[in-house]
């Protein structure tokens, strides 16, 4: 089955997995065979969140995902619904958990297009 996935994970964290799936990493997305739905992943577990797309809608075309890292006070990550027809963010989901590594975005794009707005530089790993 194929996902979309967003979220954030250590540099050590396997990349023959998809991002959540590991305890290495954590994140938000959507699942091919859970139309509309959107879930939030960690270490292999997989929760179903309130979120719901108007059916018909492609996540690709209509989702914009805010992540908020505070690695300070104890560690937290949170995940918000960015429309831009609302003045607030919608909050999705957030992980509370000790970081004892720095993390970097992480993605699982499976098939399907992807944007990223971040207007940070790419970091040079990255870089191919």
């Amino acid at each position: 089955k194929s996902s979309d996935r967003i979220g954030v994970a250590y540099k050590t964290t396997a990349r023959d997995c998809s991002v959540g799936d590991s305890e290495t990493s954590w994140a938000v997305g959507f699942v091919s065979t859970e139309e509309g739905k959107l879930f939030c992943f960690h270490n292999k577990k997989k929760k179903k969140l309130a979120f719901q797309l108007p059916p018909g809608t492609s996540p690709a075309k209509t989702v914009t995902i805010g992540v908020l890292l505070d690695c300070e006070d104890g560690g937290f990550l949170a995940f918000f619904l960015c429309d831009p027809s609302s003045s607030k963010p919608q909050h999705l989901h957030s992980f509370k958990t000790r970081f004892d590594q720095p993390v970097y975005p992480a993605f699982t794009v499976w098939p399907s297009d992807l944007s990223v707005v971040s207007g940070l530089p790419v970091p040079e790993f990255l870089l191919l």
